[in-house]
């Protein structure tokens, strides 16, 4: 027999059973139900009954009462005993119908005769007692009549409780057994539909677990096969990795869902041929392609290539693929399988990587430059200022020094920009007031050269219009601005290689500053647009452009919260850049008239510093400037000097042999204090940071003027 027939015939054996209980279990509960209101009524006959012996003991103390004081006022409670006596018997007539007990029926005529006997003789008392008659009165309470009567009630009222309860007690005798009857048919019959269930699953034990572990295995199957499914999937998706393969005698290939997104493909329309994937392969890399899948298929050689794609729309992607071979027992490919990863990002990034480590390296050089241009522009300017204290000089002399003094100031602006070329941790700290339309005008002459002369040799005129509105000052570095703006001017200049117009005009709107740089040269097309602030693009080629202008604009606007951008560029007709600077809210600093200027100090200075060069005539232009000066060329010597005389001021390079800077300004603090002033002086760019770490009072910055000096000592 099979296990469901096995199964159909036990359930109909349970189900009899069951219903079998069911019918015992309601027959019990219906006699259970009748019971308890057969019960619930004899209770309230004996309640009725104890409120008619009650009304009677009522009426007979309020007889009593009259016969005894005659006052009216026991006659209420006669009264009333009289009244609910007569409505109790009424009460008992009724439940005696509703049980259908003629034997209670009989009981209660007797209750009623006695009860109206009582009433009787009580109303004959009363009326004797009424009319005065006290010897007739006297003679019915002595017979004892009414005593009597009294008796036979509560006999009656006795006898029908005690029938009561026996009737209740039998009754629930019933009930209990009714209800022991059924407890075993539920005992019996659960047992035995257990007993039968149980011998239906020991029959049927072998075959039912064999099918419940077959399907526990498939499932389990399924869901790890899902799993794993899913798994891949989402492995696929995060990695950019599809996988593939592809038999090479039917020439049918099968994908994976992110092959299809990795090469572009729609995946309802399955996998494509191989000449269509040619056709979507870099050109430069189809032949790599191609020779690889060849000789996989016909020498049956693996490979790993990168190649370039092109998607329909447009976009370009960099694919890595990975190819192994099945062979037949005779040596022929039979099978291709491998992945394809799209590596775009990857290769971005490389490039990225590549380009920050050249901004890095050229960082780090060009500060190292910086740093020796400063030494020797410091000794131009020692120079210079001493030259500027003698006497007799003519006005054309002093006005060709104060142009070579506005140079080194300019180089100098433009060697500190150097040395933060690359350092993104620079702050913007020393920003100042600019006024917009002086620096482009300075920037212009600056570059005249470029514009005008060498344009002009060529037999070419190149127009500057300038459109220049009064606009507010604008927060930034003069010096970085400048060469922004400079390096702006030429990269317009060499767009015009025939010549032509730069337009240059200024503006204010909406609390923001304006400049636009308008040229008619060749324009640019839409790579050029995008790639323009890019570090290293050029499309002048490596001979006359490294790519670092137009992004070193970018930077440096951008650094002071301006923007530029390319408002317009059309091939053959020229482009327009604007370049926009929110208002300064920074407050114009008040310099203190000459007359009211701090009076001079005199101080005794120590000079340390290695290059023989500086040090040569700082002596003497300390002594011009009032001072008295000492001059040591290295750390060591510094600190005999301070042993042997007391110095005001210690002025230091860093970069000095045996004992630097640092650990000449560690000794003198370790011995002296905060007693002596140290004021550090190099061509390096040190930051507040580095400042307070070695407990530095000032910082002179490489090359400094007579002019810096004299504030520096006033500040002190």
């Amino acid at each position: 027999m099979k296990i469901e027939h096995k199964f159909f015939l036990t359930m109909a054996i349970v189900m009899i059973v069951l219903i079998t209980i069911a019918g015992f279990s309601f027959q019990s509960i219906n006699q259970l139900i009748k019971n308890n209101s057969l019960e619930q009524d004899s209770r309230n006959v004996m309640k009725v009954l104890n409120n008619t012996l009650s009304a009677m003991q009522n009426a007979e103390t309020g007889q009593r009462g009259f016969i005894i004081t005659g006052e009216e006022s026991y006659l209420g409670p006669y009264n009333k005993g009289v009244l609910e006596s007569a409505q109790t018997i009424n009460q008992l007539y009724e439940f005696a119908v509703k049980q259908n007990t003629p034997t209670q029926i009989y009981k209660i005529d007797t209750l009623k005769n006695y009860v109206a006997l009582k009433i009787a003789e009580l109303d004959k008392t009363i009326s004797l007692k009424k009319q005065g008659q006290t010897e007739p009165l006297m003679q019915i309470i002595l017979e004892g009549f009414g005593k009597q009567t009294m008796d036979n009630i509560r006999d009656v009222i006795l006898r029908m409780e005690n029938h009561i309860e026996k009737v209740i007690a039998e009754r629930n005798k019933k009930t209990q057994q009714s209800i022991f009857i059924t407890k075993i048919f539920i005992f019996w019959g659960s047992l035995l539909s257990s007993l039968t269930v149980i011998v239906l699953i020991l029959i049927s034990r072998k075959d039912l677990l064999n099918k419940i572990k077959l399907k526990e295995e498939l499932i389990e199957a399924k869901e790890k096969a899902e799993a794993i499914t899913k798994d891949l999937k989402e492995a696929q998706k995060l990695a950019n990795i599809g996988s593939w393969s592809f038999n090479t005698l039917s020439q049918k290939a099968e994908w994976s869902e992110e092959m299809f997104n990795v090469w572009g493909y729609n995946l309802k329309q399955g996998p494509p041929d191989v000449d269509s994937l040619r056709k979507r392969i870099h050109p430069d890399d189809v032949a790599l392609f191609s020779n690889s899948y060849n000789k996989a298929v016909t020498q049956g050689t693996p490979f790993d290539i990168e190649f370039r794609i092109y998607l329909p729309n447009g976009n370009q992607k960099t694919l890595r693929t990975i190819c192994q071979t099945v062979l037949d027992e005779t040596g022929i490919t039979t099978h291709l399988t491998g992945a394809n990863q799209d590596i775009t990002s990857q290769k971005t990034f490389e490039k990225a990587q590549i380009k920050h480590e050249r901004i890095k390296a050229i960082g780090e050089m060009s500060s190292s430059v910086a740093h020796d241009f400063n030494n020797s522009l410091q000794q131009i300017t020692g120079n210079l200022e001493m030259i500027k204290f003698q006497k007799n000089i003519t006005q054309i002399a002093a006005e060709r020094l104060k142009n070579i003094e506005s140079i080194i100031d300019d180089v100098a602006e433009r060697v500190s920009a150097l040395q933060k070329f690359g350092d993104t941790e620079h702050d913007a700290n020393d920003a100042q007031l600019i006024d917009f339309n002086k620096l482009i005008k300075e920037s212009l002459n600056q570059s005249r050269p470029l514009w005008k002369d060498s344009v002009e040799k060529k037999g070419l005129k190149i127009n500057i219009i300038t459109d220049f509105e009064d606009i507010p000052k604008i927060s930034c570095n003069k010096g970085e601005l400048k060469l922004a703006i400079y390096n702006l001017i030429k990269n317009s200049v060499e767009a015009m290689p025939e010549g032509g117009n730069l337009t240059i005009k200024t503006s204010r709107k909406n609390k923001r500053v304006f400049a636009t740089f308008t040229d008619t040269g060749v324009g640019m097309n839409e790579k050029t647009k995008i790639k323009i602030f890019e570090p290293f693009f050029t499309t002048k080629g490596f001979e006359l452009g490294r790519g670092l202008g137009m992004s070193g604009v970018f930077t440096t606007i951008n650094k002071y919260n301006g923007t530029i951008y390319i408002k317009s560029s059309e091939l053959s007709k020229g482009t327009t850049f604007e370049i926009v600077f929110p208002e300064s809210q920074l407050e114009v600093i008040k310099i203190l008239p000459e007359n009211e200027q701090k009076e001079k100090t005199s101080y005794t200075i120590l000079w340390v510093d290695d290059n023989s060069f500086i040090t040569e005539d700082i002596s003497d232009l300390m002594e011009l400037m009032g001072h008295k000066c000492t001059v040591a060329d290295n750390g060591k010597s510094a600190l005999e000097y301070l042993n042997k005389k007391k110095y005001d001021i210690v002025f230091t390079d860093i970069g000095m042999p045996g004992m630097n800077g640092w650990e000449l300004i560690a000794a003198i603090r370790n011995d002296y204090g905060n007693k002596i002033k140290i004021i550090t002086v190099s061509g390096w760019d040190i930051d507040k940071k580095t400042k307070e770490k070695h407990t530095i009072d000032f910082v002179l910055q490489k090359p400094y003027t007579v002019q810096e000096l004299e504030m520096l000592f006033l500040d002190l």
